[in-house]
């Protein structure tokens, strides 16, 4: 409860302070709004449902993550027919199939659907850093990922979430 009370407040502070930069980026003239196209709202939006999905199905994340943590050059990769595909470095991807058995039970879950309409496309293991992207708007990017050593990855601008779970993100220029 404690654990998910932190990524509550959290992100409710993320989403306030960049409201507040938002509005005054407004009132200065800087932005005119179109939700649609607005790089800075799809990239807002991308992360609200990405600390939605988090939140929804954190076990079966932490479990997948447990399982696969030190596999770096791991891809995960979500399939158009829901098969998830794995490669190894700069091999072809093949079905996935994990040596850890939570981790491979965990994946359907992880690359299911998510009520909030979000999916996990891509998880890539790196050195530091496990990294889950769920959105890519226009040329950005948003996820969350587990950072082996606290501060150890500087991939994208993040968003803390809890522990060593952070929302990254990526605005892409307008």
């Amino acid at each position: 409860m404690k654990t998910l009370t932190k990524v509550i407040v959290g992100t409710l502070l993320a989403i306030a302070v960049g409201f507040g930069v938002y509005f005054v980026l407004q009132q200065w003239g800087v932005l005119i709004m179109d939700p649609d196209s607005d790089p800075t709202q799809l990239a807002g939006n991308a992360m609200t449902k990405t600390r939605a999905m988090f939140v929804e199905k954190s076990d079966a994340i932490q479990t997948l993550t447990a399982g696969i943590l030190e596999d770096t050059d791991l891809e995960l990769l979500a399939g158009e027919d829901g098969t998830v595909w794995m490669r190894r470095g700069a091999g072809d991807p093949v079905p996935a199939a994990l040596e850890d058995e939570a981790a491979q039970a965990a994946l359907p879950e992880v690359f299911g659907v998510y009520e909030s309409g979000g999916r996990v496309q891509q998880v890539l293991v790196k050195a530091d850093a496990v990294l889950f992207y769920t959105a890519y708007p226009k040329g950005g990017c948003a996820g969350f990922l587990y950072e082996k050593e606290l501060g150890g990855t500087a991939y994208y601008d993040y968003v803390e979430l809890v522990e060593n779970w952070k929302i990254f993100y990526r605005i892409p220029a307008k």
